[in-house]
């Protein structure tokens, strides 16, 4: 996503930043259980371990790059605990369904 607006609005240099007067991050909220693994005790031992490392460094490294925009109180993140995880990121067409998870 970065990439993209750096392309349409500041191709040339590619310094997106002086130009986000504010950062809105939506996220896909909780995975909810799946079958990761075979075996309970990996899915366990690793699969939920790795997903939760993954979004926290994630939101680590975003904050880091931003972090002028996060320390001025530009940068907001809405998620949602539970009720996305059948829903793909590309499925707007089921906005009821979303609409109805942000609302609990």
């Amino acid at each position: 996503m970065k990439g993209e607006a750096a392309n349409i609005w500041c191709s040339q240099s590619g310094d997106l930043k002086p130009l986000v007067k504010c950062f809105l991050s939506i996220g896909t909220g909780n995975p909810g259980i799946k079958v990761f693994e075979e075996s309970l005790v990996k899915f366990l031992g690793q699969t939920v371990v790795d997903i939760t490392t993954e979004t926290e460094e994630t939101e680590k490294r975003f904050i880091a790059k931003w972090r002028k925009h996060y320390d001025e109180n530009r940068y907001f993140l809405f998620n949602v605990d539970q009720g996305l995880q059948s829903i793909g990121l590309d499925e707007y067409k089921q906005q009821g369904a979303m609409e109805s998870a942000t609302e609990r």
